[in-house]
């Protein structure tokens, strides 16, 4: 008996263990939501969502009450937020919650959803709905939300706490999703973007110039939204002040976690005498700076020390970046101090790149307590998938490992191109030692249901094809965005059977549903296949080109490129698939989509016609008289010669090939005369002088990247007096809304209404000149004279220039003197400059626009057209 009744307590004992499950639906038996008393925010949103899904899978409406309003007769409850019961039954454990981590509770009698923060209250919910109802939300907006029907729906006891493994998880340009980025756990902490400015506003500098850096004998004055420019950072009145900002931003809002010391977005360092003892420049490291990483560390390790008097737990973040990108030999940063390091973890294809990468976290941990990584996971400025969610994996791994407990991407998403990116990458920030191949696989079954295995294969191939087909080296920033090589990640081959994918999936799909959401990939992979084959069809002649082939086999070549381009009209063909949906494809900047329309088309007509010009201005040079109408004239001549008509070639075919030795004739043809003036132009920005009539017009600019010309009007004439060049522009534009924010000298000019000028001394010299002026007659210079100098350098040569400009209803207009000799030219000897002109409007619509075709970086020495100086 005894035994028994031992057996038999056990067996009680064990039993309790078992409790039943919760019922939220079975028949007439249904919970109530009950929410916090005064929910508001996310934690309002919570209970509301939970009511909304609750009704799309069951049909049922579901009561919702405030916890002081709830009684048991209503039904057994599920507890969102904060309310009493949830309370104890989390008990001590509450308090050591992170603001992100949240509790999922489940009991016979009662469900309890809630974080230690709105948000997180929301993540519960979540949670709930995706493991116990089904719920996903695999994309934005309708077609991703997939609410399985139930009419029974019952939660096993349990008991979990869920927090990140990355602190802060934050990312840009999602906002077309509406909730959906906060759905998958993202929601940022910590701050660390470009704000000294911000801290320094430039109407302080007349109270306190000592705040700003010394440049030369002067202090500096910054001008409006002008990050061309850092504050003094031995001042100690400056210190105190910076510290003293971040002081009252947190009594303001005392919930806040961190305030930005991020570097301005520029160089323009004080070189007073207190910044120079505290600069003690690293040696470079595979490229990356350390120029005045221990000035600015130093600096921000001062405001720390301040802050922490009376914040003693307030983070302080700030960007290594830029000059600042190195951990500061030798000192280690204040324990509150949170730098967060860019790079770009989508090129971890690169083993070299990964191995740098992975290199610099781990300086970076010898040095900081914590930090953060700034990664650049754009679906803007690409036309191909660019999926890499087990790279980014290995890359998030490490970074947690090596004290990385805070991340931000610019993302700008095209969820019609990489469909699951950015579903994956949350995942992985919460939990980087998730099952990528279970979330993915989940992802394409719940998507595609029938249709899902074609689709898994589709989208497994978009992201071998990035990791396995890549080219070149990896790169810490924007490697590829807006380039038409990145075409050449997804051969014709593959595009073409990832096209076959998309038509095994749209044989097998039955559901509406499903061909829907097929559709909706569909559509912007078609915008690939266009845009790609347009690029493959100019292959031939870049490789000719790479191989340095003679332009005749070029002009043959270009003869089957024109057979082989696409006949739609691309912006068209973008408009009728893609139309204005931003959640399948990002709504691009201009000067970014237009590079990938054009493909390597342009690229391929300009070099053939710096090929031309190259070599009828050797011709000119051996002669000894060159002159800029004969110029053209033979280049002219010679362009017919090798191009000739159109043979053997479709009427349409024929037509684009005639378009395009036309565009290389107006690109090649660029050839104007700076006439000698006996007597300097005065340079009030007037343009009133009589040698202005006489001077070459310069015109016919070309939009950035393509071939189109630009619908914005400029006319540039340049005349010289033997030691100096002068330029004057004309730019016609509504000047109602000009912007003009940057600051008089070396400020960001190339941000407002402005012209930017190039000069090489040399054909095909990297060496140049660059000279911004705005429509304010801000002026910006620097001389660069080789690839590896560093931006500070350049920056640091101010040129003997004179500059003024004058304002008008529909044009502004610019005079400038420009120092010929400093440039290392002389006319007696170098009758040719290499010029080139770029327009940067900034009004709607904005453009950029050449006067010789630009294509990515306007300082390529390919990028000129060509003055003769008499």
């Amino acid at each position: 008996m005894r035994t028994v009744a031992i057996s038999l307590s056990i067996l009680i004992a064990a039993g309790a263990c078992f409790a039943a499950d919760f019922t939220v639906l079975d028949g007439d038996r249904q919970a109530v939501i009950v929410y916090e008393t005064g929910a508001a925010g996310e934690a309002a949103k919570a209970w509301q969502d939970l009511g909304r899904c609750l009704k799309l899978s069951t049909g049922r409406d579901f009561a919702a009450v405030s916890e002081d309003a709830y009684e048991p007769a209503m039904g057994d409850p599920i507890y969102v937020g904060m309310c009493s019961p949830v309370k104890a039954a989390l008990g001590t454990d509450r308090y050591g919650l992170d603001r992100d981590a949240f509790a999922v509770i489940v009991q016979e009698d009662a469900v309890m959803l809630a974080g230690a923060s709105p948000w997180a209250t929301f993540w519960a919910v979540c949670q709930f709905l995706e493991d116990h109802v089904g719920a996903r939300w695999l994309i934005p907006g309708p077609l991703g939300e997939d609410v399985p029907a139930r009419d029974l729906i019952t939660v096993a006891p349990m008991r979990k706490i869920y927090s990140p493994a990355v602190l802060s998880r934050l990312w840009s340009g999602a906002s077309y999703g509406g909730d959906w980025s906060l759905r998958q756990r993202i929601h940022g902490r910590y701050h660390f973007h470009h704000n000294l400015l911000k801290v320094f506003p430039p109407e302080l500098y007349d109270e306190h110039p000592e705040y700003f850096p010394q440049h030369g004998d002067a202090r500096y004055r910054p001008g409006v939204e002008d990050h061309g420019w850092q504050p003094c950072m031995s001042d100690p009145g400056g210190t105190a002040h910076a510290a003293q900002v971040a002081r009252e931003y947190f009594d303001a809002n005392p919930m806040a976690e961190s305030f930005s010391y991020g570097i301005n977005d520029g160089h323009g360092y004080c070189d007073c005498e207190g910044c120079l003892k505290i600069h003690r420049p690293l040696a470079e490291w595979h490229g990356f700076s350390g120029e005045r990483s221990v000035q600015y560390y130093t600096w921000l390790n001062n405001v720390a020390a301040d802050l922490e008097r009376d914040h003693p737990d307030k983070m302080l973040g700030c960007l290594a970046y830029s000059a600042v990108i190195l951990p500061p030999k030798g000192m280690q940063l204040h324990r509150n101090i949170i730098p967060y390091l860019t790079s770009n973890r989508a090129d971890y294809w690169d083993p070299v790149f990964r191995r740098q990468d992975q290199e610099m976290l781990r300086r970076w941990s010898a040095v900081t307590e914590q930090m953060g990584i700034y990664d650049y996971a754009y679906g803007m400025g690409f036309a191909v998938p660019r999926i890499y969610n087990h790279l980014f994996q290995d890359a998030i791994k490490d970074a947690v490992k090596q004290g990385v407990r805070g991340f931000y991407a610019e993302v700008y998403p095209n969820w019609g191109l990489d469909g699951h990116k950015l579903y994956v990458m949350s995942r992985i920030l919460w939990d980087p030692n998730v099952d990528v191949d279970a979330v993915t696989d989940d992802w394409n079954e719940r998507m595609f249901r029938e249709a899902a295995e074609p689709m898994k294969a589709y989208f497994a191939l978009a992201e071998e094809s990035w990791r396995e087909n890549n080219f070149g080296r990896g790169h810490w920033a924007y490697r590829l965005a807006a380039d038409p090589q990145q075409f050449q990640i997804f051969p014709p081959e593959t595009i073409a059977q990832m096209s076959d994918y998309l038509q095994q999936a749209r044989d097998v799909a039955q559901e509406e549903i499903v061909l829907e959401r097929i559709e909706f990939f569909s559509k912007t992979f078609d915008v690939t296949r266009v845009l790609a084959g347009n690029y493959w069809a100019s292959y031939e002649v870049e490789d000719l080109v790479e191989e340095g082939a003679s332009l005749t086999d070029v002009a043959q070549a270009m003869q089957e490129m024109a057979s082989q381009i696409s006949a739609v009209d691309v912006d068209a063909f973008m408009q009728e698939r893609v139309g204005d949906d931003p959640i399948a494809f990002y709504p691009p900047k201009q000067s970014w989509i237009t590079p990938l329309k054009a493909g390597g088309i342009t690229k391929s007509l300009r070099w053939a016609a710096a090929q031309v010009t190259s070599v009828e201005l050797d011709r000119a040079r051996a002669s000894g008289t060159i002159d800029a109408a004969t110029l053209r004239a033979n280049i002219d001549a010679q362009i017919t010669r090798l191009f000739g008509e159109p043979e053997g070639m479709s009427p349409a075919a024929a037509e684009r090939y005639t378009l395009m030795v036309e565009q290389v004739r107006a690109m090649a043809t660029k050839v104007g005369t700076a006439i000698r003036a006996e007597e300097p132009p005065n340079i009030d920005g007037e343009l009133s002088e009589a040698l202005w009539d006489r001077a070459d017009v310069l015109t016919d600019f070309i939009t950035w990247g393509g071939s189109s010309t630009a619908q914005y009007l400029t006319r540039a004439r340049v005349v010289h007096d033997g030691a100096d060049l002068y330029v004057a522009l004309e730019c016609v534009q509504d000047t109602s809304n000009l912007v003009t924010l940057a600051a008089p000298r070396d400020g960001s000019t190339w941000k407002d209404d402005s012209v930017e000028i190039f000069m090489n001394p040399e054909r095909d010299s990297y060496e140049y000149g660059q000279f911004i002026i705005n429509a304010a007659g801000a002026f910006f210079d620097q001389w660069r004279q080789r690839e590896e100098q560093t931006y500070a350098e350049a920056l640091a040569h101010d040129f003997d220039a004179d500059w003024a400009t004058k304002v008008q209803p529909d044009r502004w207009t610019a005079e400038l003197r420009l120092p010929l000799s400093e440039l290392g030219v002389d006319p007696a000897h170098d009758q040719l400059l290499p010029i080139n002109f770029v327009r940067n409007v900034q009004g709607s619509p904005s453009e950029i626009s050449a006067w010789f075709a630009s294509i990515r970086a306007h300082a390529d020495p390919m990028a000129r057209g060509w003055i003769v100086l008499e």
